[in-house]
């Protein structure tokens, strides 16, 4: 049976190293538990203040985008979640995404000097594979948005190439340094940095934000297929709306655009 790490990040821990003056406070550190996404809702729906982070050392039941499985070894990687209470409306959620998929590219190159880039709608690769993804949930009231929960998983020193599933896609900041990665330290450069941007994204709107966002794309302006569903959909990826919406030219030189789909390099099918 795994054993959680004894590098714990626990509050003590984390409320000394935060240079924040928001983000992150308080701290609720759990030694495990099933999602920290889940507990956020939890107690976001009892009032816990804007900037509360969540944070454990193991998920049992790790969540990513379209209920899919976050797979992540006790005590190794970044597993968080904090609760923000914008005055933003639900139809804005991706900027919320968006803002914490830069922050977590910029502190990954802060802390590691590796070219961190985000793929839409919601990851950070590292060249073509996954590093981290960012799962962001929303608590609506009426027609309100009460709060939003962005929950950050980052693989930080694990070996995603142990699941044979994951080998081809995920990698992690340990394989690609050659080297161990403090976990204490890329979680105060994540939140250090999404406190920069989220008070950007509050002060003078998302226009600024995107085109830093643009700047580490993964994807603009290359060609890329995107499935969704059944269907598969074959172009170059031109731009992102406010609102997340992917605009992509496709083959026949017509513009379509995409609220969700799962996004690849290149055109299958072709030699």
């Amino acid at each position: 049976m795994n054993q959680i790490s004894p590098e714990r990040l626990t509050e003590e821990l984390v409320a000394k190293a935060l240079r924040t003056t928001g983000l992150g406070r308080p701290a609720r550190y759990l030694p495990s538990t099933a999602s920290t996404n889940l507990i956020a809702h939890e107690i976001a729906r009892k009032g816990a203040n804007h900037g509360t982070l969540v944070i454990t050392d193991y998920q049992t039941h790790g969540r990513g985008r379209l209920e899919r499985k976050w797979l992540s070894p006790p005590g190794e990687d970044l597993l968080f979640s904090l609760i923000l209470r914008p005055a933003e409306t639900p139809a804005q959620a991706f900027q919320i995404t968006a803002t914490t998929s830069l922050a977590v590219a910029h502190a990954i190159r802060r802390e590691t000097g590796l070219d961190a880039y985000i793929k839409w709608p919601n990851d950070v690769y590292l060249r073509d594979k996954k590093v981290s993804g960012i799962l962001t949930e929303l608590g609506i009231s009426g027609t309100r948005l009460a709060y939003a929960v962005t929950g950050i998983g980052i693989n930080v020193n694990s070996d995603p190439t142990l699941h044979h599933h994951l080998r081809d896609i995920a990698t992690s900041l340990r394989r690609e340094t050659g080297g161990p990665v403090d976990r204490l330290s890329l979680l105060t450069a994540c939140l250090e940095q999404l406190e920069q941007f989220y008070e950007m994204l509050k002060g003078r709107g998302f226009a600024a934000l995107k085109i830093m966002w643009d700047a580490l794309s993964l994807i603009k302006d290359r060609q890329i297929t995107i499935t969704t569903g059944d269907a598969m959909h074959q172009g170059v990826a031109e731009s992102v709306d406010d609102d997340g919406t992917l605009i992509m030219r496709e083959q026949n030189g017509t513009k379509s655009r995409f609220v969700y789909g799962d996004v690849s390099l290149g055109l299958r099918g072709q030699g």
